[in-house]
């Protein structure tokens, strides 16, 4: 029997889980929904329309030089930041779900594993602490190289 199956599910977190889910993504849903809307209100629909992203020559998306700017920003931090992301999520599921998804062998070492381990160890709170520096330095260094850049493409580099 595996680790996984062995656990046992408690419903009402999962009940709070996906109440939570709801009640996060669903302002995200409807502004993305009312962005379709043919007319300025957020409120009443009046209709699909593209004209907030190509069909309006003032205010659309591929009119606006400054919303333009704006969307490709957006892109180039998500693409940076994604990896960062992942890098630091991984080690907080690893006693979860990563070593079934990585190579199904329950003794997959992972880092958030492994600070456990050094935590609580007495001794060994300078390896815990190299490893939580570690994890740090992954997550920040593309955000970092991200700020820089921009900086020296907006000639503000001090």
């Amino acid at each position: 029997m595996s680790r996984s199956a062995g656990r046992r599910r408690a419903p009402f977190l999962a009940l709070i889980t996906g109440f939570y889910l709801v009640w996060s993504l669903a302002p995200v849903l409807i502004a993305v929904m009312f962005s379709f809307n043919d007319g300025r209100s957020r409120t009443n629909w009046q209709g699909f329309s593209l004209r907030w992203y190509a069909g309006d020559p003032l205010r659309s998306v591929f009119h606006d030089p400054a919303l333009q700017q704006a969307v490709i920003h957006t892109f180039r931090l998500g693409i940076i930041v994604t990896p960062a992301v992942i890098l630091t999520s991984l080690p907080m599921l690893g006693d979860y779900f990563t070593s079934d998804l990585l190579s199904g062998n329950p003794k997959t070492s992972m880092v958030g594993n492994l600070i456990n381990s050094a935590v609580l160890t007495p001794g060994q709170t300078g390896q815990a602490a190299a490893f939580v520096l570690l994890v740090l330095v992954i997550a920040l260094f593309p955000m970092w190289i991200y700020v820089r850049v921009n900086r020296e493409g907006e000639g503000l580099r001090s």
